[in-house]
């Protein structure tokens, strides 16, 4: 340790006590795991860095508040002693955020959890609790989520927000942008650090944005009337059937689902846990509304295919003999069973054109055919709409492109530099740079929170590239 470093472990341990701070290498090394490896490119990053710097990353400490005051203990003493912090969940995200960039401090938010709490239509819970314990709470209430993420059995509210920004719901209710944050508390990064509370528009900066502009302790959710959903399967000769009938079914705003994926037909040997009824062609995997199982099915025979129902959609633990779930097979965790299908594969999130989604297909499979395989799912988010430059009240064709020989060096950048001069836009998951993920034309909200929220640009440092900085 440097001799800052180790005055503030100390400190930190005379604040907080020795269990809540631990800096051993194997404490260290297994809050460093995250999912970075299914970026080749975010891998290959890490493993240089592993070799010049070590196993720990320059990392000197874990802490793992239990309580608010907690969190204003560590961003005190680190604002003092000037050492950089790295707010960590659970570490289930595809973007592999986890890894610091200067070591430091990591934060394990996830003993800072607790029972969530109805409030007519919202539901707040501190931010390391589990997002399917969220869910859990508001179906019990007659509420839900209007989007979960895949990982919900063990992500927490706070990760999924900073790091993800669509799941189960999306293609109904849109992504983290869509009004479904109402609220944040976050802890200042200074001396004498602040609770602030943020609401409405004000928490945009502190989505998706990397854990890098500031601690939150709390968030309170918009919830939405529950539903009864069921998992099913619709078959198709082939992708283009499939992609058809995923389009009308995602644009016709009477239809309710959670998901609605169409997969070519090279994926769908991954789904080994659909075994009992696959069926040559390609699929789309759906969560339906149940009492539109019916005229979904009607759907999709007038496009040539057959609908083939699976299980009802249940949250909580699963059950002893229970069926796979479509969830654990779509959005971030179609990536997993892919990469088990296709270990040397790379992905990359492209945006069509609302008005005319095959023509971004065709550009691509013209020039690359089998070398990329294609999903094709839909968006209602007037967000990401409107900074992609299209009608916010349209729905938004997002693709996700698997590079079969995403290994390869170069080959992503290669795919990349292809979409810009087709002018496909993308957002880019090979980065840990705010400013160069493709999503936030503006970056001078998230500029200013930051400035306020964390004036010594200790947290996440490396994020936000153009991160202004007291003197």
């Amino acid at each position: 340790m440097t001799r800052e470093a180790t005055g503030a472990v100390c400190e930190l341990e005379g604040a907080l006590g020795a269990e809540t701070v631990r800096s051993s290498a194997a404490d260290i090394t297994r809050v460093l795991r995250d999912q970075s490896w299914l970026s080749p490119v975010l891998q290959e990053t890490i493993a240089r860095r592993t070799e010049a710097d070590g196993p720990v990353l320059g990392v000197e400490a874990v802490v793992t508040p239990r309580t608010e005051a907690d969190v204003v203990r560590t961003a005190a003493i680190a604002a003092r002693h000037r050492i950089p912090l790295t707010a960590r969940g659970a570490g289930t995200s595809n973007f592999g955020l986890i890894t610091p960039e200067h070591g430091g401090l990591i934060i394990d938010f996830r003993r800072l959890a607790g029972t969530p709490v109805i409030e007519g239509e919202v539901v707040r819970a501190p931010a390391g609790t589990l997002q399917g314990q969220v869910e859990r709470a508001a179906r019990a209430a007659g509420r839900e989520l209007p989007v979960l993420t895949t990982t919900y059995g063990a992500a927490t509210i706070a990760g999924w927000i900073a790091g993800g920004h669509v799941g189960l719901g999306s293609s109904t209710h849109g992504a983290v942008w869509d009004d479904l944050v109402r609220a944040v508390r976050l802890v200042t990064i200074e001396e004498t650090p602040r609770v602030m509370t943020l609401a409405g528009s004000d928490v945009v900066p502190v989505l998706h944005t990397f854990g890098a502009v500031g601690l939150v302790t709390e968030i309170t959710f918009r919830t939405v009337p529950v539903r009864e959903w069921t998992e099913a399967v619709a078959f198709f000769p082939s992708f283009a059937e499939a992609s058809a009938f995923a389009t009308a079914l995602s644009r016709d705003r009477r239809f309710r689902h959670r998901v609605a994926a169409a997969q070519e037909e090279a994926l769908m040997p991954g789904l080994t846990g659909l075994a009992p009824i696959l069926r040559p062609g390609s699929g789309v995997l759906m969560i339906l509304d149940s009492e539109q199982v019916t005229e979904v099915g009607t759907l999709a025979t007038a496009h040539g295919g057959t609908l083939v129902e699976w299980q009802p959609w249940t949250i909580g633990e699963a059950q002893r003999g229970q069926k796979p779930s479509i969830a654990t097979m779509v959005y971030g965790h179609r990536m997993l069973w892919v990469k088990r299908l296709l270990p040397e594969a790379a992905f990359i999130h492209v945006y069509f054109d609302p008005g005319d989604p095959e023509a971004g297909a065709r550009l691509l499979k013209e020039r690359y055919g089998d070398e990329v395989l294609l999903e094709m799912k839909f968006i209602r988010s007037p967000w990401m709409l409107r900074v992609l430059g299209h009608d916010p009240t349209g729905t938004l064709p997002a693709a996700v492109v698997a590079v079969r020989d995403g290994t390869t060096p170069g080959k992503v950048d290669e795919v990349l530099a292809f979409c810009d001069r087709a002018g496909l836009r993308y957002q880019n998951s090979h980065t840990n740079v705010i400013e160069d993920n493709g999503l936030f034309p503006d970056i001078e909200p998230i500029r200013a929170l930051k400035a306020e929220a964390d004036p010594h640009n200790l947290l996440a440092r490396g994020r936000l590239r153009t991160a202004r900085q007291v003197p």
